[in-house]
């Protein structure tokens, strides 16, 4: 009976659906750490807030497209873009090339930082990070991408 016990012990610890559950996750987290480090693409995840504002986080892949220098410390970046910019209905289509620098122009975030994705990832309430300062036109066609994917 003793022995019935400790096998049905050791088979709820192993099998414990809430830390298989729990170690999964942490399987998921990695991995997408992996991924966001190592995007040949430049990863984008948006998100709306309550008044109406959207915060956008760029992978360290952006960075690297605009500031080569800077391969070995890339960090994600981060933006704020007014509700305004989603207020507005403005045609895409039939715009010349020209025009998509000054729609990027446009777009201007209201404040841009750097931040460390994997102090997110290991759920740090204070990630590492600053402002950073970024070309207008580079960031900006970022931007007016994330303003025409949420309308």
């Amino acid at each position: 009976a003793v022995y019935m016990l400790i096998i049905v012990d050791v088979h709820d610890t192993i099998f414990d659906r809430s830390a298989r559950a729990e170690r999964r996750l942490e399987e998921l987290r990695q991995m997408m750490g992996v991924v966001w480090d190592n995007s040949s693409d430049v990863i984008c995840i948006s998100v709306k807030g309550n008044n109406g504002d959207v915060t956008t986080m760029l992978s360290p892949t952006f960075l690297k497209i605009y500031s080569p220098s800077s391969l070995s410390e890339a960090k994600a970046i981060a933006f704020d873009l007014d509700k305004k910019h989603f207020q507005e209905t403005k045609p895409y289509q039939n715009r010349r090339p020209g025009d998509l620098i000054s729609a990027a122009l446009e777009y201007k975030p209201k404040s841009t930082f750097n931040i460390e994705f994997g102090d997110l990832m290991r759920g740090k309430s204070s990630p590492t990070g600053g402002r950073y300062v970024v070309k207008d036109e580079e960031i900006g066609s970022m931007a007016h991408l994330v303003v025409r994917a949420w309308n």
